[in-house]
């Protein structure tokens, strides 16, 4: 299957406007990988956002992060972009894309489906930590 075009960056004006944009595309909706997980949204308050678009302190607007939310679901819908793995200490499944540098972490729920908690971008040193290192396994 050919890869689709990527997603455009966003670029708006306020941090108000991302937060529109992240609730109006993901908020309650379900993407379907193409192994045939299900990976769910939720992103009820500005607050659930705010880890999306400023990171762990929450208190600046990423910008890196704010304007790749749309590759999110593009980076899910093409197993050619990325690599899905188990990170065993916590659980957590991440989607790892070397060609956009960066990682999808989600939690799985008790009907199996996957719960998106953030998207990060991924310096090389970082990368290290999503191939290199024995906590992560491939996912099949």
């Amino acid at each position: 299957m050919p890869i689709e075009q990527t997603p455009p960056l966003l670029v708006f004006g306020t941090y108000q406007e991302y937060v529109d944009c992240l609730k109006t595309e993901y908020h309650n909706k379900t993407i379907i990988t193409p192994e045939g997980k299900k990976v769910i949204f939720v992103l009820d308050s500005d607050n659930n956002c705010r880890h999306f678009l400023c990171g762990d302190k929450g208190k600046t607007l990423n910008k890196l992060r704010a304007r790749n939310i749309l590759f999110i679901r593009y980076i899910l819908e093409n197993s050619q972009t990325r690599v899905m793995k188990r990170h065993l200490p916590t659980n957590r499944v991440v989607f790892y894309s070397d060609m956009f540098s960066c990682a999808i972490v989600c939690g799985e729920t008790r009907k199996g489906n996957l719960m998106c908690f953030t998207y990060r971008p991924v310096n090389s040193d970082q990368k290290k930590n999503y191939i290199d290192q024995n906590v992560y396994i491939d996912i099949v």
